[in-house]
């Protein structure tokens, strides 16, 4: 903090550096998240300030059109109408009401590089023949490289949408939500982008064809805005947070709504699966093997 001659708070002096920063060598205004002695709060600094150095730009393995940069911050002075919200200390609150949104973005990055994928994949699934036939005729091309990555992703996109609803209707949040979408569609997108390049032999490794770089650019989905890894923390977490708080009703009511679904539509069988789930989690806490987690 520092203090104007009557002990009040006029501004703040700001240290560190940040990796990996989007736009980190180009921009024009910088959101912070800094530390201050009430907890981590958002400043606004701009382009130019003293002390504010953006670093050279990263040479990527994919997404290279967007420019990337690391950030150094030296005694960078923030004057104190430049803290968001007017308070200090809640800048996690902040954080947490927009990582539902921000999350479900990437989430629909990884998707589009596997739609993609697939799309140029059966475009020449119908054109490439061999032996006789067209690789689209062939179950063992099929049913390894196309069937299992068109039901993932459409499974990916109608989560996907379903919290983009939710989201749009004013529902807040829905912070784990987002984290099950990202981890889910990114993981999907880069398998299916992968897949792109298997699927196409010698040619899906040719820069011509394309598939190579959507699989460069579908890998950072995974990774930034939380890694998946950090997305599986967040989903067991919460979730079993949630199952406890409610005493198992979290997921029995997901189970009991499902389960009045036709057999036919897969419903029941879902819902006998949750319902599993839901028993593994409510005994794995009673036998506190979650403890050190």
């Amino acid at each position: 903090r520092v203090l104007d001659e009557k002990g009040q708070i006029k501004g703040y002096r700001i240290n560190g550096q940040k990796q990996f920063i989007t736009n980190g060598g180009v921009a024009d205004l910088y959101t912070i998240l800094a530390d201050t002695p009430e907890g981590p709060s958002f400043f606004i600094i701009e382009k130019g300030t003293k002390g504010l150095q953006p670093g050279k730009h990263e040479d990527k393995h994919g997404i290279r059109a967007s420019d990337t940069a690391p950030v150094t911050l030296e005694d960078v002075y923030v004057p104190a109408e430049n803290l968001v919200g007017g308070v200090e200390g809640i800048g996690l609150k902040q954080a947490n009401r927009v990582f539902g949104y921000t999350r479900l973005m990437v989430a629909t990055f990884g998707l589009a590089a596997g739609m993609s994928s697939l799309e140029k994949v059966i475009a020449y699934a119908k054109e490439r023949v061999q032996f006789g036939t067209t690789l689209a005729e062939k179950q063992g091309y099929t049913h390894k490289l196309l069937v299992p990555n068109a039901v993932r992703i459409e499974a990916a996109r109608a989560y996907t949408e379903e919290v983009a609803e939710r989201i749009d209707s004013g529902e807040e949040d829905l912070q784990v939500e987002g984290s099950i979408a990202k981890y889910f569609a990114t993981e999907v997108g880069d398998a299916t982008a992968n897949d792109g390049i298997q699927a196409l032999g010698g040619y899906g490794y040719i820069r011509e064809y394309e598939v190579e770089k959507i699989k460069r650019d579908a890998k950072i989905a995974t990774i930034f805005e939380g890694t998946s890894e950090i997305q599986q923390s967040i989903i067991s977490i919460f979730r079993l947070r949630e199952t406890i708080r409610t005493k198992g009703g979290f997921y029995s009511g997901m189970s009991n709504e499902l389960s009045s679904l036709p057999e036919q539509s897969g419903g029941p069988m879902v819902a006998r699966a949750i319902w599993l789930l839901n028993e593994l989690l409510l005994v794995a806490r009673k036998l506190k093997v979650t403890k050190s987690q």
